[in-house]
């Protein structure tokens, strides 16, 4: 359809029953970075609580790739501790937190204890789940506490555009038998690939082979070592397996894999 004869902003969120703070908010957010088909993602997020896996996050915030930070009503944050090679600590600079938090703790991605079953309705995560030595693991963690018709929003890098490009993609077999296995965050099983295919050229912050090596070896503490490489179609099986809906996937620059699921609702 022409874009002048295209439904305004407003007109199409009314449409699927957003209220008008809510539309305000979702017209505030958008930007030219934004994705087009967040406007179909929006009224499913507005006015919800979120988790998020790490962050805060750019890619979340406001005018950027899927700014649901400004339409949420709370974010809350978890890492596997207070401070990380990309959150050093609370008083650091970075990226904007989220509305009404971030409510940080400090846990697994695999093991949200204490967090209840359907507790959110939106789980956030970028640039974590390559980070996770046993995804399926998290996937369905997360999954757990979302709420029935609650939405996940993944991304993860594109291994062909990365430093990870002439790294195998992870096969769904492969993270199956981690699941079984239980693999945990020392896991190193990975390290000698990684050292062997991670492309430093692309990667000037890795330092020397030397430094990068050592670092790999410290994984369980720095968390730094991509155990696993996706594509597009592998991502998004992951999540499939996980028992999530498909919504929505794409690719967008400079590498990033985006997959936008839902948890069933029960008949």
């Amino acid at each position: 359809m022409p874009d002048s004869k295209r439904p305004s902003v407003s007109k199409r969120l009314r449409a699927v029953g957003l209220r008008a703070a809510g539309r305000v908010a979702v017209r505030r957010a958008l930007g030219r970075e934004t994705l087009p088909w967040f406007r179909e993602i929006a009224p499913l997020v507005s006015g919800r609580i979120a988790l998020e896996i790490g962050g805060p996050s750019d890619l979340f915030a406001e005018a950027r790739l899927l700014p649901v930070y400004p339409i949420l009503t709370r974010c809350d944050t978890i890492d596997f501790s207070e401070a990380t090679l990309w959150n050093p600590g609370r008083d650091a600079p970075g990226p904007a937190p989220p509305k009404g938090g971030p409510r940080r703790s400090v846990m697994e991605a695999t093991d949200l204890v204490g967090i209840p079953d359907g507790a959110y309705g939106v789980v956030l995560s970028s640039h974590v789940l390559e980070h996770t030595a046993n995804p399926l693991r998290a996937i369905k963690e997360w999954r757990r506490v979302l709420a029935p018709g609650g939405l996940l929003l993944l991304v993860v890098p594109d291994k062909t555009r990365s430093f990870d490009h002439a790294r195998p993609v992870t096969t769904l077999e492969h993270l199956r038998e981690d699941e079984k296995a239980g693999r945990g965050e020392d896991d190193l099983t990975h390290l000698d690939e990684v050292l062997r295919l991670h492309d430093l050229r692309r990667d000037p912050d890795a330092g020397t082979p030397e430094e990068f090596a050592e670092r790999g070896r410290r994984n369980q503490a720095l968390r730094a070592l991509h155990h696993h490489v996706f594509d597009l179609r592998s991502v998004s099986a992951v999540v499939r397996s996980a028992g999530f809906e498909l919504l929505k996937s794409a690719e967008a620059d400079p590498i990033h894999l985006i997959v936008v699921a839902r948890r069933p609702i029960p008949d």
